[in-house]
C-alpha cells in the first residue's frame, strides 16, 4: 500500500515541477533576456561587419556580405517582434527559439571564416 503511494506523490511531484516557470503562471509573459539579446546583437554586428569589408577586398564573397545583413535584419525584426505586445507567449516561446537561431548562425559562420582570406579587424 505505502508502494503505491509513494509512486504517485513521486509522479505528482515530477509532473507538478516545469522546467520554466511562465507554465506556473500563463498571464506572465516570455522574456528574452537583455544579456543574451544583447550578446546576439553584437555577434551578428560583428558577422555583417566582417563578411562586408571582405566582401568590399573579394567581391565573390558579395554572397557572404548579402547573407550576413540578412540574417542581422532577420534576427532585429524577430527581437523587435518578441519585445512587442503583439504575439501571445507560445508564439513568444518559438521567436526565442528562432532568435537564438540566427544568433547561432552568426557565431558559427563567423568561426568559419577563413583568417587568412577574412581577418579579424
Amino acid at each position: 500500500m505505502i508502494r503505491p503511494l509513494m509512486i504517485a506523490l513521486v509522479l505528482a511531484t515530477v509532473c507538478g515541477c516545469s522546467k520554466d516557470g511562465d507554465r506556473k503562471n500563463p498571464e506572465q509573459p516570455v522574456i528574452i533576456d537583455p544579456g543574451e539579446r544583447d550578446r546576439g546583437l553584437r555577434a551578428c554586428k560583428t558577422y555583417v561587419e566582417r563578411a562586408c569589408r571582405c566582401a568590399k577586398e573579394r567581391p565573390a564573397l558579395a554572397g557572404d556580405c548579402n547573407k550576413a545583413q540578412s540574417v542581422a535584419q532577420s534576427l532585429q525584426m524577430m527581437i523587435d517582434t518578441v519585445l512587442s505586445d503583439q504575439v501571445d507567449n507560445n508564439e513568444r516561446r518559438r521567436l526565442i527559439k528562432s532568435v537564438r537561431g540566427a544568433v547561432n548562425t552568426c557565431f558559427s559562420e563567423v568561426a568559419k571564416m577563413d583568417p587568412k582570406v577574412c581577418p579579424p579587424k
